[in-house]
């Protein structure tokens, strides 16, 4: 599995073509399998890292539209654990990256699945914060 993450971070790396045709690639299975190594432990840092560099404006739609993707980087991007800071950082950059480059249809459209998940996953976030206070 180490090795494999390696070679994906690697390819995760490439010019912009590359990372369209990794997130494309089997509709998204890349992207849910980073989600699903992230969220049961498995080498966090290494799949928060291949999410990060896999983030342009040309891949944030598609990304985004992966739901959970944006509650796993909110989550993350908000740890302040010992030991966490750099996944933490990782995390936040994602983030950043993929809100800063969804860009909405024309007004009156629907909105896209990507900017629901957005949406949705920061109001939970901030409703889940505001309770604790």
């Amino acid at each position: 599995q180490t090795r494999a993450l390696g070679t994906v971070k690697n390819l995760s790396s490439a010019r912009v073509e590359g990372k369209v045709l990794l997130v494309s690639f089997k509709d998204g299975t890349l992207i849910e399998a980073l989600r699903t190594i992230f969220c049961h432990g498995l080498e966090e840092l290494r799949a928060i890292k291949i999410l990060r560099n896999l983030c342009c404006p040309e891949t944030a739609e598609k990304i985004g539209n992966r739901e959970g993707i944006f509650a796993l980087l909110i989550e993350e991007g908000s740890r302040e654990e010992p030991g966490k800071n750099e996944s933490s950082t990782v995390a936040r950059k994602a983030l950043q990256m993929l809100a800063g480059s969804i860009r909405s249809g024309p007004q009156g459209t629907t909105i896209p699945p990507c900017q629901r998940h957005l949406l949705c996953d920061v109001s939970e976030r901030a409703l889940c914060n505001m309770s604790t206070m």
